[in-house]
């Protein structure tokens, strides 16, 4: 060994001094403790008001889960029983869109009841720990490790969907590294199948119960683009038989993960089709391959320069100064500068045989965050691979990159700080130059790089002058304000943001070159120098994630999401919530227009609303609400609205529209009744049939269209139905699972017209026990054709879905457990198996 080559424990340095390591001193025991602790201490500093304060989380997502839920909740509260319908958002949709309580409790089951509290610190620890094992297992060393946990724990898109109430998303992020983790074991030949085979068949279940699919399906890419990777190896090596066996357990685990998710997942996969994700009524509602339309979905699109902010996270204004080309942004996907300064070593100097792996999914993640901006690829993927079309807000896609890049920067990290090579200023300084110079580039001259214009912002705020002014927005003095605005306070503000940033990454940059120096120099040994880097690394990302961690979405622990909502109750709510209720056991329902009726969920805690909020709702309601609500010479289809029970319709005073009257007002606007407005259910004297859906909207449009005696029915077969001017219906029983009703007819049958959402997966119809075909009527709603005479009419929502995927997610995870006490048995025979004894 040449007397300038570092000895791996001691550091031995050029003049054969030892140096010793204080850390690689450590046993390894000590040494993974100590990491961990590390691990659960950082995310304590980023949310210090929640650990260590009386603070929680109640963002502006959860406070409208929490709303849309609530007749859910009162409901199983009641019966004991899942509601499976909401009633009490746009006129009734399947439940497990909106709150589903899983059937089978596992370990997140557990884990939610024991740290509540700790939201959100505790999945943080989830993430980390699972990321730093992860990291272990590809080889890296514990304090590298940790230093890749913080890297993609504390990212900045963390904080922000913590401040946003994105509470599924940041569960299933939680789980992401544990299947890589899987994954990473299935391939090992070291490690024992079973218990391989458990931890990934695990780490799935737990991440399709997390409930936010569009997560789990960026990380399969991830995981799909290392299968071929071990295929190609395979055909390269000739190494059938491991690839195959790998195949073999993966597909298994998946199969298995799917089985024990069967519910909600078969009941949301049924429900696609009829929902806006997976595209409009209007086109064929058994059309799986339809899904969200292009421009909503492509709406929050990465810019190309915006990527930079993965390294200068304020180069586009942050979020109050967001100048990029989205239409806005609670902040930057900030992966630290020292995963900028490590990757391109970790690229071109590591030995990492998995770099690529993790540089092509970090970059295909890139380029599919582009959306409409590189149309070529993400117009092509939309209308072709599979599922690509079902979710929005291209954007998303970085958190594949915020994992995959740290990957590759602590491979670099690992390099530098390995000490069996002589480390030279070239095999790393060339791969800081690039950082160093774009650094120096945006903190000095970004103003001459960029021109800090949002596109259209000078015509929307013109608009909001114009309106605040009560003059026209053409008025030569707004333009002249909002110019000026512009010029002397808006981009003077994004220039500052950026060269304070570009100036900041440039410092770490500096900062990090010393620390290499010092260890090519042998001044300083791997673990300091790794402990360094994690403390630069840790202050970097606290202090940029601390600023986008929404502080307006805190509120004292005391205060959970219903109190926080009951404080906002006004007068006019309550007054609501006692004049909708009827003799009969249902309410009739609100139009909120003065409350942002189609995006807020809100109002339908305190009543039944027709709007409401989700990014899932049914596409005939969109249809509605984009070609019926809204048309006409009055500017409202109060047909509409009257078929749907809206008999209370809130606005600003002054209304005036025929057969609306003005009955409450007070400082929050005027409540106006529906003087047309229709019950529950009820029978019409005529039937038009609509043969396509848009011959039945243009029916339902028509000003001559009075719901309360005529019926669209969308069908081909002729009805045979007798006008009955005494024909008489009742609801007896209003559930989410159940509508029943009783009705009286004095002459031939009848179309019955019930005021719920027409979705024919799960819900049936009996007269007197006998089954009826539902029709779709109205273009919306439901009917049956009741004959003469006294009859029960009794709807049921039991979806064959749930049905039989309750009893499938029971089989799953009965099949995990056996894995799972198959891999304990293994372990429990191989520690205590007695040594044969020589002869």
């Amino acid at each position: 060994m040449s007397s300038r080559t570092s000895n791996r424990k001691t550091g031995t340095s050029t003049t054969g001094k030892t140096r010793l390591d204080p850390w690689e001193a450590l046993s390894p025991r000590i040494q993974h403790t100590m990491a961990i602790l590390l691990l659960i201490i950082a995310p304590t500093l980023l949310f210090p008001s929640v650990f260590w304060g009386d603070q929680r989380y109640t963002a502006h997502d959860t406070l409208q889960w929490r709303a849309t839920s609530e007749s859910i909740i009162q409901e199983k509260n009641e019966t004991g029983v899942e509601p499976l319908w909401a009633t009490d958002l746009f006129a009734g949709m399947p439940a497990y869109l909106v709150s589903y309580a899983k059937a089978v409790p596992n370990l997140d089951t557990l884990f939610v009841s024991l740290t509540e509290t700790w939201y959100p610190a505790a999945y943080f620890w989830v993430m980390m720990i699972g990321m730093y094992l992860f990291l272990g297992s590809l080889g890296f060393r514990p304090l590298t490790s940790v230093l890749g946990a913080l890297l993609v724990g504390l990212s900045t898109y963390m904080p922000i969907i913590v401040g946003a109430g994105h509470n599924t998303k940041v569960v299933a992020l939680s789980f992401a590294p544990w299947m890589l983790l899987g994954y990473s074991w299935l391939r090992s030949s070291e490690k024992p199948k079973l218990l391989s085979l458990f931890v990934f068949m695990g780490a799935l279940i737990l991440e399709l119960r997390a409930g936010h699919p569009q997560i789990t399906y960026y990380f399969l890419w991830v995981l799909g683009i290392w299968f071929i990777y071990d295929l190609n190896k395979a055909i390269r090596e000739r190494t059938w038989k491991p690839f195959l066996t790998l195949t073999s357990l993966a597909l298994a685990g998946g199969i298995v993960a799917l089985v024990a998710n069967a519910q909600p997942y078969w009941s949301i996969y049924e429900y696609t089709p009829y929902s806006i994700r997976g595209g409009s009524a209007e086109a064929s509602a058994m059309d799986s391959s339809s899904g969200l339309e292009l421009d909503y979905a492509f709406q929050w699109s990465q810019g190309v320069g915006e990527l930079l902010t993965l390294a200068v996270p304020g180069l586009y204004g942050g979020s109050d100064a967001y100048w990029g080309p989205k239409p806005g942004t609670s902040g930057p996907h900030y992966f630290g500068a020292l995963t900028l300064l490590f990757l391109v070593i970790g690229l071109w100097k590591s030995e990492f045989r998995y770099k690529w792996v993790f540089f092509t999914s970090g970059v295909v993640a890139m380029l599919f965050s582009l959306g409409n901006h590189f149309p070529l690829l993400n117009e092509t993927m939309f209308h072709w691979f599979p599922f690509f079309n079902k979710f929005r807000a291209p954007e998303t896609w970085l958190v594949v990159t915020a994992l995959c890049f740290p990957v590759l920067a602590v491979a670099g990290v690992e390099y530098v700080m390995d000490k069996t090579r002589q480390l030279s200023t070239k095999d790393w300084l060339p791969a800081f130059v690039p950082v160093l110079v774009l650094a120096l580039a945006l903190g000095l001259g970004s103003s001459s790089l960029f021109s800090f214009e949002k596109p259209g912002q000078e015509q929307e705020l013109a608009q909001q002058v114009a309106q605040a002014n009560q003059v026209s927005p053409a008025d030569p003095r707004v333009g002249e304000y909002v110019r000026d605005l512009i010029q002397n306070q808006l981009i003077p503000q994004r220039q500052e943001k950026a060269s304070s940033d570009g100036l900041r990454l440039l410092i770490y940059s500096l900062v990090v070159v010393t620390v290499v120096f010092g260890v090519s120099l042998k001044k300083l040994s791997a673990g300091p120098a790794t402990l360094i880097l994690i403390l630069l690394a840790g202050y970097d990302l606290i202090h940029v994630g601390k600023q986008y961690s929404n502080p307006n979405s805190l509120s004292s622990k005391s205060v959970d999401a219903a109190k926080s909502i009951e404080q906002t109750r006004r007068p006019i709510d309550t007054w609501l919530q006692d004049n909708v209720k009827t003799d009969e056991p249902w309410a009739y329902r609100v139009l909120p227009l003065n409350e942002n009726a189609f995006n807020n969920g809100i109002p339908s805690y305190f009543y039944p609303s027709v709007g409401g909020y989700s990014g899932a709702r049914m596409s005939i309601f969109d249809d509605l609400m984009s070609r019926v609500f809204f048309v006409g010479d009055l500017g409202v289809n109060m047909n509409a609205f009257s078929m749907l029970n809206t008999k209370y319709i809130t606005y600003a005073p002054g209304l005036s529209l025929p057969n609306l009257e003005q009955v409450y007002q007070d400082e929050s606007g005027a409540v106006y009744e529906n003087k047309t407005v229709l019950p529950k259910a009820w029978f019409v004297d005529t039937v038009d049939l609509a043969f396509t859906k848009e011959m039945a909207l243009a029916k339902i449009n028509d000003l001559r269209f009075d719901p309360a005696r005529q019926a669209v029915v969308e069908t081909t077969n002729p009805l045979e139905l007798t006008p009955d001017s005494l024909a008489r219906v009742r609801v007896t029983q209003y559930a989410a699972r159940q509508i029943s009703l009783e009705s009286e007819r004095t002459r031939g049958s009848g179309l019955l017209v019930l005021s719920e959402m027409y979705y024919p997966k799960g819900w049936t119809a009996t007269i007197n026990g006998k089954p009826a075909e539902i029709l779709k009527v109205n273009y919306a709603l439901r009917g049956v054709v009741v004959p003469e005479g006294k009859q029960t009419v009794d709807f049921r929502f039991e979806p064959t879905s749930h049905v039989w995927g309750v009893p499938l997610a029971f089989i799953g995870h009965l099949i995990w457990l056996l894995v799972g006490a198959g891999a304990l048995y293994q372990w429990i025979v191989k520690r205590y198996k007695t040594p044969s004894v020589a002869a």
